[in-house]
C-alpha cells in the first residue's frame, strides 16, 4: 500500500480463479496498481513467480513507493539479468504514461 493509503500494488491470474498459484514465468500472471477507494486499475505490469522450494533465491522482486505516493518502482533481479520499472501518478493518483510504462532491462554478465 502506499504511503497515502490511497494506492495499492496488486497481482492476479488472467486465466484463472483468485487463490491459484501461477506457474513459472506465467504469461497469465499480471501485476497492477490499483486505486483502493473504487478499485480502478491504474497501470498493469507483466508479472513473474518462481517457485523455490526448498532453493536458495536466485531471483527477487523488490517494490518501493516514493513519500507522497507518486512514484512506485519494481525491481525485478534474476541471476542473468535484472529489470527495473517506474510508474508515475499525479496529485489526483491518475497514471502518467500509463500506456508507457518506463521499463529497463540490465543484463548481468
Amino acid at each position: 500500500m502506499s504511503p497515502s493509503r490511497r494506492l495499492a500494488f496488486a497481482w492476479r491470474l488472467t486465466d484463472r480463479a483468485p487463490g491459484n498459484v501461477p506457474h513459472e514465468n506465467d504469461p497469465n500472471l499480471e501485476n497492477f496498481i490499483v486505486r483502493i477507494t473504487d478499485g480502478a486499475v491504474l497501470a498493469k505490469s507483466h508479472g513473474s513467480y518462481w517457485d523455490l522450494g526448498s532453493k536458495i533465491a536466485v531471483a527477487f522482486v523488490f517494490t518501493a513507493w516514493s513519500l507522497d505516493s507518486h512514484l512506485f518502482i519494481k525491481v525485478e533481479q534474476r541471476a542473468e539479468s535484472a529489470s527495473v520499472e517506474l510508474f508515475a501518478f499525479a496529485e489526483d493518483d491518475t497514471a502518467l504514461h500509463s500506456d508507457k510504462n518506463r521499463r529497463f532491462f540490465i543484463r548481468l554478465d
